[in-house]
């Protein structure tokens, strides 16, 4: 695991994760995946959310939605505009020079069009793939629900394994089982960036106590020879 600028907020995540006793931050597959996290300063996480709602108030709206090829249950879905795309990616390529750092010279990391999900309560992503990429990421840009009141429902409490709000990335084990990586964030958590290899199966739970959006943006990178240079 990748931890960039991650232990700002540990303490107060970590709290959170201790109270809810079922709720884990990961759960122990049979062979590890790899995957990094990268957590944006405040002022950053602040513009971003400014650039989000921005984006979702644009009169234009309608002519940058999104047709996800990724089988999400989200009405919501909209192309990032510039400043969103600049943002998150510029994250992105930070952390995938952590994780990857001995790449040929001759190649390069170049991001995919990048689209925001304004969640609404109920809605979902199952689990989906990102053909045809590298890694891919999803960076929680606003929480609107809390954990703690959406762990009290009582179709959650009563639970084996309580999965409301929860990001998820699957994969198969050497053993042919399916296994997971779980991740519960909360608003202590705004700003979060986690970058995963594209063929892992990503999927996003749904809430149920708030009537605001869950802000996440999505998007790739893609490994390509960089252009030639014509004296």
């Amino acid at each position: 695991v990748w931890q960039h600028n991650y232990p700002r907020r540990k303490e107060t995540y970590f709290v959170i994760m201790a109270e809810i006793k079922k709720e884990r931050l990961l759960t122990a597959p049979v062979s590890p995946i790899e995957y990094g996290i990268y957590q944006m300063e405040s002022h950053v996480v602040e513009e971003l959310q400014n650039y989000c709602m921005d984006l979702f108030n644009d009169p234009m709206l309608e002519q940058r939605k999104f047709n996800s090829s990724t089988a999400s249950h989200i009405e919501h879905q909209y192309i990032a505009t510039d400043d969103i795309n600049k943002t998150v990616t510029s994250c992105a390529k930070q952390l995938i020079k952590s994780m990857c750092p001995d790449i040929p010279d001759y190649l390069m990391w170049s991001p995919t069009p990048t689209w925001v999900n304004f969640q609404q309560k109920y809605e979902f992503i199952p689990p989906s793939e990102m053909i045809g990429k590298d890694y891919s990421f999803f960076c929680v840009v606003k929480v609107p629900f809390k954990i703690e009141e959406e762990m009290e429902l009582p179709h959650v409490k009563d639970s084996i394994n309580p999965s409301v709000g929860k990001h998820s990335l699957f994969y198969t084990n050497p053993l042919g089982k399916t296994s997971h990586r779980e991740f519960v964030f909360t608003e202590a958590d705004e700003g979060v960036l986690v970058l995963y290899p594209s063929s892992l199966l990503y999927t996003l739970n749904p809430f149920y106590t708030s009537d605001d959006y869950h802000i996440v943006i999505q998007g790739s990178l893609l490994l390509i020879e960089k252009p030639v240079e014509i004296a």
